[in-house]
């Protein structure tokens, strides 16, 4: 069985390594070519998205990927989790 591809890059963006312009501009680089030559999204988190809104940001990109193709469903992490599923 192959394996799927939702053309989604899901990229965590910490400090160490994505603080100055030139990792930044990097990165910019790579999305570009993601997209141009392989027809990909990068959808690009950070610190508050992963760790304080993680609910709200999984919903987003759970979204995204049904965009894509993905049949999935996400699904909050408790009772108290609505952020990105409403």
């Amino acid at each position: 069985m192959e394996d799927p591809k939702w053309d989604v890059i899901v990229e965590l963006d910490g400090r160490l390594y994505h603080d100055g312009p030139a990792a930044q501009d990097a990165d910019m680089e790579r999305d570009l070519d993601a997209a141009v030559f392989a027809s990909k999204r990068t959808l690009r988190q950070g610190w508050g998205q992963t760790v304080e809104r993680a609910c709200r940001t999984a919903g987003k990109v759970g979204r995204e990927l049904n965009n894509h193709g993905w049949p999935g469903t996400t699904t909050p992490c408790g009772p108290d989790c609505h952020g990105g599923f409403a």
